[in-house]
């Protein structure tokens, strides 16, 4: 029973408060207190019903009217009034008139309960409750501020008795402060400044949760005692004075059900209805907000973890349809009246069940109640709930917003309260989408910028061309890219990459009169884009890409993007706007290149560097420089062959190659000049070139132990799936190409060996020495496998047995060939973990 009692009082409270505003205060609706407190109870009884019997996983919570609803209703009921009735005053309408302006306003308004009802079922129903959290914070926050605001202008006109509206002008302020309009609302502004001051100066009081309604009991009870006491005042001169309210029980309007004669629907005026529709869409749009605010709070104060917000909003949307059907108005699901009903013992679905039976009760009583209810009392309850979401909005978010989502606040509060409802919500809305695009904006989109030098693939390859690469790096530029690039953010992207370009001759450390016409300044030859982490490109962006792609075709320069496939969409945006079109080709090759992940864009980059580096090799001319510099570019060679002319990294790639073939002749002649006959020696040679610091004369003992071998392509040459036939060994690749798998669980990672490079695991669990354990077979989980035929020389751990056994006459003994192997082999397995690591990092 107290649970009971204590949501019946709740009830009649909020009825009182925002069930009797629920239409204006002015004109032919002023007589509407009665219909607006019927239609809050019918839309109370309707909810609390649907809400106990299955509509939601809180069967003890009290459903109650949106007190949002009201000045969207209000927006609805004067736009009608002055579209019907447009040259007579609002106290002077023909009958004829007013019935149809009654009738097309509470049509409207019960139609407006079905359409949020209905939008509430169809999200519950195809589950769509998750989206509804999507809509900005800050928002909502200034929504409830406007509502604040606009309740306490409400305020003012319900308990000073107003003639009219409140106006912004100075002879409304005039009438507000004079005679019996400034003591009948500021009457009602001491009952709540009092209230405040004990809930604020008084923790006992504030966090009861009975001092609210007895406050007001008591207020109620201490004016009839003051009308009782004082002669010369009763309730009958109170209710003339404006002191109380006053209503003709003489007619049908005192009974409960009185609100449905004014249904004539052969009176409504349909299109006008169709035009209010906005209203009712913002309305509907508002008042859906409230599901996935309300229900996870209940939720968290209940330590209820078994809440379906999709079947709640499916409980809200019968909820409103009956209520709409029986020309009620919205409700929902209210949090603080719910949880003190279940704190206060409520526990099963019978109280729930007999609040409702109890509002049925006062319903049937009829709004003849309210001739003795104090406007002080309703006033100030109305003061009371505005300055509640004042605070709440301007107050309390104060310090937790930023400075221009507070702004937003501001202005949708003020522009609710003091021009539209509708046009509050939907400049708060723009101010949104803008505050999105600011911020957006404002986020770099380039996560990382690499050279070549730092970024580069997983294949592996001999010492001379990794230092030649090397060398080149800084020619390839690596922009990653990440979240949505739109037309916020394309511009950050093209400034990056302008200025990467457009160097100044002083910055770029060569002179003016050096640098060819055709490439001005910039060192960059590839420039590529990873979209691996980029979300969606809008149009404009993807326009910026093809300014991009037309300033790289400037400088001779190629576009390189990554992490994309044919199938995506972001893929189709490119294409739309052509920058996969007039792809004409220079150097052999198209200015756009496209690959489906980072490690194949890099590993295109380095090969087409070695391209060039084979063009200077075929020369052999080391001493001639301007005939290799015609070989390269015909245009940068001079007529006379004196000088060399060219741009920064032409000069870059002649220096790198230059050295490089210069220490490959050194390494190939110094072979040939001591052993001219002996072969694999100078493959060994190269392939140990930069890992072992060994003379010819140590490894030509290793030669009888080699052995030449031809694998065919895709053969599985070693896997860690099963022992057998897992012998140590290493590779030392004459020709073809070997991939290494790397499983992970997080995905693959593909090393590639070249010719000239080495590869495999030489130690095993067998001892060399007896009894000892010199290395293990390392235990990693991968595959060995060709990616064509190829042609290798092969060591075997049995013929590192037969090694131990060698002593040469210059001293040459077996172990110390064994272990400058284990030495190549570790120093070539901290490089593959660089490398891969590095691109594992690079790439994500």
């Amino acid at each position: 029973l107290p649970p009971v009692l204590i949501g019946l009082l709740l009830n009649i409270l909020d009825g009182l408060s925002y069930g009797i505003i629920l239409f204006p205060n002015v004109g032919i609706f002023s007589n509407l207190g009665p219909a607006g407190l019927s239609m809050f109870y019918i839309s109370c009884i309707v909810s609390q019903l649907v809400y106990t019997f299955g509509g939601s996983g809180f069967p003890c919570s009290i459903g109650s009217e949106m007190i949002e609803i009201t000045p969207f209703i209000h927006t609805i009921a004067l736009n009608i009034l002055h579209k019907l009735s447009p040259s007579h005053n609002s106290n002077n309408i023909p009958q004829e008139l007013q019935d149809k302006i009654l009738a097309t306003t509470v049509v409207a308004t019960a139609i407006s309960c079905i359409l949020t009802g209905l939008t509430f079922f169809i999200l519950g129903k195809f589950r769509l409750g998750q989206l509804i959290g999507f809509f900005p914070r800050h928002i909502l926050i200034g929504c409830i501020g406007g509502v604040g605001y606009f309740l306490i202008m409400t305020g003012f006109e319900v308990t000073s008795k107003l003639p009219n509206n409140i106006h912004y002008n100075l002879e409304t302020l005039k009438l507000l402060f004079s005679g019996l309009y400034f003591v009948r609302w500021s009457l009602a502004v001491l009952v709540t400044v009092l209230l405040i001051l004990l809930q604020k100066f008084n923790k006992v009081l504030s966090k009861s949760a009975i001092f609210l309604p007895c406050y007001f009991i008591l207020i109620f009870l201490l004016f009839h005692l003051l009308v009782l006491i004082i002669p010369s005042w009763s309730l009958s001169k109170s209710r003339e004075l404006g002191f109380v309210f006053d209503i003709d029980t003489s007619t049908n309007n005192s009974s409960w059900y009185s609100f449905y004669s004014l249904y004539k629907f052969s009176k409504v005026d349909w299109l006008l209805i169709l035009q209010e529709l906005p209203t009712m869409l913002a309305l509907t749009f508002f008042g859906i907000l409230h599901v996935p605010i309300n229900i996870p709070a209940l939720a968290v104060s209940t330590k209820n973890d078994e809440i379906d917000i999709d079947k709640e909003l499916i409980g809200h949307g019968v909820s409103n349809i009956l209520s709409g059907c029986l020309g009620s108005v919205q409700n929902y699901l209210v949090y603080s009246n719910s949880l003190l009903f279940i704190r206060s013992g409520a526990e099963s679905k019978l109280p729930s069940f007999l609040l409702a039976v109890g509002t049925v009760i006062i319903m049937f009583i009829g709004p003849v109640l309210i001739k003795f209810i104090p406007v002080c009392v309703v006033g100030a309850l109305i003061f009371l709930l505005g300055y509640e979401l004042m605070i709440e909005s301007l107050i309390d978010s104060y310090g937790r917003l930023s400075k221009f989502e507070y702004t937003t606040v501001i202005i949708i509060v003020f522009t609710m309260g003091i021009w539209d409802f509708v046009y509050g919500i939907i400049i708060g809305i723009l101010l949104a989408c803008i505050s999105f695009v600011v911020d957006n904006a404002r986020r770099n989109p380039i996560t990382h910028i690499y050279s070549g030098v730092i970024a580069k693939s997983t294949v592996f390859r001999n010492q001379l061309f990794k230092k030649f690469l090397r060398n080149v790096g800084d020619q390839i530029y690596l922009m990653k890219l990440e979240g949505n690039i739109f037309f916020g953010t394309i511009g950050a992207i093209e400034e990056e990459i302008r200025a990467r370009f457009e160097v100044s001759p002083s910055e770029s450390g060569f002179s003016s009169s050096s640098l060819s016409k055709i490439d001005t300044y910039p060192s960059i030859r590839y420039l590529i884009l990873d979209f691996k982490n980029i979300l969606s490109i809008d149009y404009t962006a993807a326009e910026g890409f093809t300014r991009i792609k037309n300033l790289v075709k400037k400088h001779n320069a190629y576009l390189i993007i990554s992490s994309i496939s044919n199938d995506s969409q972001i893929y189709r945006s490119l294409n739309d706007v052509g920058l996969l079109c007039n792809n004409e080709e220079f150097d052999g090759c198209k200015p756009v290149q496209l690959f489906d992940n980072l490690n194949s864009a890099l590993e295109w980059c380095e090969n087409e560097f070695l391209s060039s580096y084979y063009k200077f090799r075929q020369k052999k001319l080391l001493n001639l420089i301007s005939p290799i510099i015609s070989a390269i570019n015909p245009m940068l060679s001079m007529a006379d062959n004196s000088s060399f002319i060219g741009s920064p990294r032409q000069t870059n790639l002649f220096k790198a190659a230059t050295q490089t073939i210069s220490e490959e002749f050194k390494i190939n002649n110094q072979i040939m000049k001591e052993l001219t006959s002996v072969y694999p020696l100078s493959l060994i040679m190269s392939t140990f070139y930069g890992l072992s610091s060994k003379p010819e004369s140590f490894w030509i003992k290793l030669l009888p132990y080699l052995r030449k071998e031809r694998i065919p392509r895709n053969t599985i040459v070693y896997t860690n799936e099963g022992k057998e036939n897992n012998e140590g060994f290493m590779f030392i690749i004459e020709s073809g190409l070997i991939k290494v798998n790397h499983s992970f669980a997080q995905g693959t990672i593909d090393e590639t060996f070249l010719p000239k490079t080495c590869l495999g695991n030489l130690g095993v669990s067998s001892p060399i020495h007896e009894n000892d354990e010199i290395f293990e077979l390392l235990d990693r989980k991968y595959q060995i496998i060709t990616s064509s035929d190829c042609v290798v020389w092969r060591i075997n751990f049995n013929d590192l047995l037969k090694l131990k056994k060698i002593k040469s006459e210059e001293g040459i003994i077996g172990v110390e060939i064994i272990n400058e192997l284990l030495e190549v082999q570790m120093k070539i397995f901290f490089e593959r973990f660089e490398n891969v690591t590095a691109y594992a990092l690079i790439s994500s």
